[in-house]
């Protein structure tokens, strides 16, 4: 199964309630921080 890696490079001063949620929900509390997710439609959007 393909796989992406999520990659956060900006800081969460200015941004939506709904960016911030979707970047804890990642677990991508820092900054210059990645994650590896599964290529599906749910990651997708």
């Amino acid at each position: 199964m393909a796989q992406l890696v999520v990659v956060r490079v900006r800081g969460t001063v200015n941004t939506r309630y709904d960016v911030r949620k979707t970047l804890e929900l990642l677990k991508l509390r820092r900054l210059y921080s990645a994650t590896i997710v599964p290529k599906d439609s749910y990651y997708l959007g």
